[in-house]
């Protein structure tokens, strides 16, 4: 079942999104997303965090220089 799930969460997590586009079908979707947000489905969080307001600190930072010595005289 694990690996089924597995590999049906995109479609049902893109299944729950469209359902939320829709006035009528608006709070089916949303109790599809918390029931798999229960099951621990990480293209939720993925999803959710698109849409997600606050910045995430997913940027990767580059190296910071570092300085040159001055070569002893």
């Amino acid at each position: 079942m694990h690996s089924g799930l597995y590999l049906a969460a995109p479609n049902l997590v893109n299944i729950t999104m469209t359902l939320q586009r829709f006035p009528q079908t608006r709070s089916e979707g949303l109790a599809l997303l918390e029931e798999l947000m229960s099951l621990d489905i990480q293209d939720v969080y993925s999803v959710l965090s698109e849409f997600d307001n606050q910045p995430t600190n997913t940027k990767r930072r580059e190296p910071r220089k570092r300085r040159r010595r001055k070569p002893k005289q």
